[in-house]
């Protein structure tokens, strides 16, 4: 048989697997069980529809003569996959746009005034004049009108062509605490927070500032888990189109208008 598809279980949601044994040629789309509503519908009818395109794919591959099968199966893409592919790309897109929308957002930078300006502008040029252990221990330090101030200047984008990009891993935890201080900034969880006196200081007062960024975290950690979702939509799709040009023996491009009509 040129072609066996198959679907296998996991823990965390199903495979389909797609493999030509005449080309060695393979595709594998895994649908996640944990996507979330807006997303999982689609995602379920597209899994249906894939479970069928797979019988088709065999049952051509079994019962047709090998010079037929590819056309067949094309055949097949665009009666079974086609609208269930566009429906999981619609709200893929919609999610993600929600989900870029609330990044910049979460980016964005009051504009200064004349309170925080200079603080802004001193955190810039000891940034620029730091090495790069410096620059690490600053953007692990700064407060949030210092980050602000970086940010604004673009000092976490790397540019292209750098003689010296700050590390990938540096620049996430950069943006993450700028996030979680903006958040707080901007919703005003530190009101819902207030120091508790204790025993030992019964008259404390101000903000529990560790409560704060807690809140804050949850917050950043959601904005996270959309991210991730997006991502793994955005493969999924990804794999379907690999499995089609494979099952169609058609490149990339072709078997993205098979599932598309574009």
């Amino acid at each position: 048989m040129p072609l066996q598809a198959s679907m296998q279980d996991t823990s965390h949601g199903r495979m389909s697997v797609l493999v030509s044994t005449e080309t060695g040629a393979s595709a594998r789309a895994f649908y996640r069980n944990d996507f979330p509503p807006e997303l999982s519908k689609p995602i379920a009818t597209l899994l249906a529809a894939n479970e069928g395109f797979n019988g088709i794919v065999n049952n051509n591959a079994n019962t047709l003569l090998p010079t037929v099968v590819d056309q067949h199966n094309r055949v097949a893409v665009v009666n079974t996959l086609r609208a269930p592919f566009g429906a999981t790309q619609a709200a893929l897109v919609g999610y993600g746009q929600v989900t870029a929308k609330a990044q910049i957002e979460a980016m964005s930078v009051t504009p200064a005034n004349a309170s925080n300006q200079p603080i802004r502008n001193r955190a810039v040029l000891a940034f620029d004049n730091a090495d790069m252990p410096g620059k690490a221990k600053i953007l692990l330090e700064a407060s949030f009108q210092q980050l602000a101030g970086l940010v604004e200047a673009g000092c976490l984008d790397n540019t292209p062509g750098t003689t010296t990009p700050l590390p990938g891993d540096l620049v996430g935890l950069a943006k993450d605490r700028y996030m979680l201080f903006n958040h707080a900034a901007k919703t005003g969880i530190a009101a819902d927070h207030p120091l508790r006196p204790t025993a030992d200081n019964p008259a404390q007062f101000g903000v529990d500032e560790a409560a704060v960024l807690a809140d804050a975290q949850t917050a950043l950690d959601k904005l996270k888990v959309r991210s991730r979702h997006f991502a793994y939509g955005s493969q999924l799709l990804r794999d379907i189109i690999t499995a089609v040009g494979v099952a169609c023996n058609v490149n990339t491009n072709d078997a993205f208008a098979l599932l598309t009509g574009n």
